[in-house]
């Protein structure tokens, strides 16, 4: 993470590799929110990056990292169609913090 910091929040393909599909919600366009999401296997940690506003494109949004998380959780989330409502059922019931 701190590699991703230190590029001014740009250097994202390693560090967060999975782009989800758009999301289901028709209220905001269906245009994606959750950005960009990648996954540390040695910390179990998975790492979010969120739109910002109304840009669909945005690399400067809020990022999120989802602790203890277990790799069967991460992979259901790269799996599924609407990667905000599994981050709401799912990875929202693990330690969280906003670490951007």
């Amino acid at each position: 993470m701190e590699r991703f910091l230190a590029s001014g929040g740009t250097d994202s393909a390693q560090l967060l590799p999975f782009r989800p599909t758009n999301t289901i919600g028709p209220e905001i366009g269906r245009r994606r929110r959750t950005q960009a999401a990648g996954y540390d296997g040695r910390s179990r940690t998975v790492r979010i990056l969120f739109s910002e506003g109304e840009s669909a494109t945005s690399l400067n949004g809020p990022i999120y990292e989802y602790y203890d998380v277990p790799y069967r959780v991460w992979r259901m989330v790269k799996r599924n169609l609407s990667t905000g409502r599994t981050i709401n059922r799912t990875l929202n019931n693990y330690r969280y913090a906003r670490i951007r």
